[in-house]
């Protein structure tokens, strides 16, 4: 294993969220560069105390003490507060439009026990498919002008994107024992 590095992929809380239930196993990223067997640190919004070393990741942490802590971006995420590791089991190019209602399931959106899905630009509305779904988050995320990522590349403009295929090693921030060198090493 000592190929293997450490990367890091941010995540929305609903994407983490779906990370860590075990729904979310695939990625697509305009640039990104894995290769299989990398190790994935997931950054992800999160709260720490104002004066102290405690995190928590989601408002319901909190129990209702809000005022000691502090709201932070995935992006300032320190590694020391990863609770959730990746490998990376495979990785490939392709159109973005090409998703198929598998990989779109897989992507993590959310299903209703109605059957239908969640719509992530219209909270009151639904998708009937996995991938209506997903062209949703995709545009939540990668074509809203509010969000800084410095494009705007929505989903039926169909770029080629890298897919990143993974499995959840922990996610409680231990890694196992078989993935120590690595941590060491990145």
């Amino acid at each position: 294993m000592s190929k293997q590095k450490i990367k890091n992929l941010l995540f929305n809380a609903d994407m983490a969220k779906a990370i860590y239930f075990g729904f979310k196993t695939e990625t697509r990223r305009l640039k990104a560069e894995f290769e299989v067997g990398d190790i994935v640190r997931v950054r992800e919004p999160h709260f720490v105390q104002v004066h102290g070393v405690e995190c928590r990741f989601s408002v319901n942490d909190l129990f209702g003490a809000r005022t000691d802590w502090k709201s932070i971006p995935g992006m300032y995420m320190k590694a020391s507060n990863a609770r959730m590791y990746l490998e990376v089991t495979a990785v490939r190019r392709e159109a973005l439009c090409d998703i198929t209602e598998y990989s779109a399931a897989h992507e993590g959106v959310e299903q209703f026990g109605t059957g239908y899905y969640r719509n992530y630009l219209e909270p009151t509305a639904v998708c009937k498919t996995a991938i209506e779904s997903f062209a949703t988050l995709w545009d939540s995320i990668n074509a809203n002008p509010k969000q800084k990522n410095g494009w705007l590349v929505p989903f039926n403009s169909n770029p080629l994107v890298n897919v990143i295929e993974f499995k959840l090693i922990t996610r409680d921030g231990v890694l196992p024992q078989e993935y120590m060198e690595v941590l060491q090493n990145g």
